[in-house]
């Protein structure tokens, strides 16, 4: 059985206050958006080619760089193209070759 002034600390104008208090501050986290920058830099695949050595794919706002890098230098070796138009133009040149093998 509970005793009168537990009872009475419950419903005390303190404890009140503080779940407004509560309250409000679960209401305002609750409206928090959280927004994340774009990054224009982006590391898109790597491949380890051995010890501190590795090829990677890197995309920087928008354009594709395939990279090399080692313990000691980074090299670039292509500028790659876009995905979409990487994969018009390997259609293009596959599908002649692809004909000429049918008669």
């Amino acid at each position: 059985m509970r005793s009168a002034s537990a009872t009475d600390s419950i419903d005390s104008p303190t404890s009140t206050w503080f779940r407004r208090c509560l309250d409000s501050i679960r209401t305002v986290l609750l409206s928090v958006r959280v927004r994340r920058r774009e990054r224009s830099l982006r590391l898109c695949e790597t491949l380890p080619l051995g010890e501190k050595r590795f090829l990677a794919v890197v995309q920087f706002e928008g354009r594709r760089f395939l990279i090399a890098a080692t313990n000691h230098s980074i090299s670039l070796l292509e500028r790659l193209e876009s995905s979409a138009s990487q994969g018009q133009k390997r259609e293009s040149t596959l599908e002649p070759k692809f004909l000429n093998g049918v008669h």
